[in-house]
């Protein structure tokens, strides 16, 4: 009776502030308090569908759990590149690495041979010595230096060739350690990683390989994102 009768006071007390104020701006008060609640309700109302959606009382599932196609994306042969190389083929013999080729002419040709001799010397020899299927590399045309849209194209196509498995992106970076590093840096790394997030697909992983210059010269473990 008590609540009642408050909510009966107060709701006659705000009918009279709002006909009496309402050409001074009591008017506002009728358009936001209604759009508060509306608002308010939609966010509980999406919070709950999540819920529901990740809610999951079932044994865990097991199958299609092989080894993932490992794509990296490098953008030289360097010790990122390395730590991500190290990483990959301690998760899965299937190791594709993705370098980007910006020029065009003889002059790609001529970058792109070099790259390659200098991964068949430096990366496929050292692994096929350890008895290791070596990684596989993949140069993708991009004068424009356009990466996220080839890239996409080529987890498609990896898709197709083996449907079902997963599959997950390395994407090397380097950590900022102090805020002005942050302006002598290009942040391709995050750009493409919410790229890839959004378009990759159920069966696509990003990992992030964070590298330090303090880090020592084998590397340490990868952060999932």
């Amino acid at each position: 009776g008590i609540n009642l009768f408050g909510a009966v006071v107060t709701g006659a007390t705000l009918i009279v502030i709002l006909v009496a104020k309402f050409t001074e701006g009591a008017w506002l008060t009728v358009i936001a308090i209604p759009l508060v609640i509306v608002l308010l309700k939609s966010i509980h109302r999406y919070y709950a569908r999540l819920s529901a959606e990740l809610r999951e009382e079932a044994p865990i599932r097991l199958e299609d759990i092989d080894p993932p196609t490992v794509v990296i994306v490098t953008e030289a042969w360097n010790r990122l590149s390395e730590k991500a190389v190290r990483f990959a083929l301690t998760i899965s013999p299937d190791v594709v690495a993705v370098h980007l080729v910006k020029l065009e002419g003889p002059e790609r040709d001529k970058a792109a041979e070099e790259l390659r001799r200098r991964w068949h010397r430096e990366v496929v020899e050292p692994v096929k010595a350890r008895g290791l299927k070596p990684p596989e590399l993949e140069l993708i045309p991009s004068p424009y230096r356009q990466l996220n849209e080839p890239l996409l194209k080529l987890l498609r196509d990896i898709d197709e060739r083996t449907p079902g498995r997963a599959v997950a992106v390395l994407i090397p970076e380097i950590v900022m350690e102090h805020w002005w590093q942050n302006l002598l840096h290009v942040r391709r790394a995050r750009r493409l990683r919410a790229e890839l997030l959004v378009h990759g697909g159920s069966r696509l992983t990003v990992v992030s390989v964070p590298w330090r210059r303090s880090d020592p010269h084998d590397g340490q473990a990868p952060s999932p994102s």
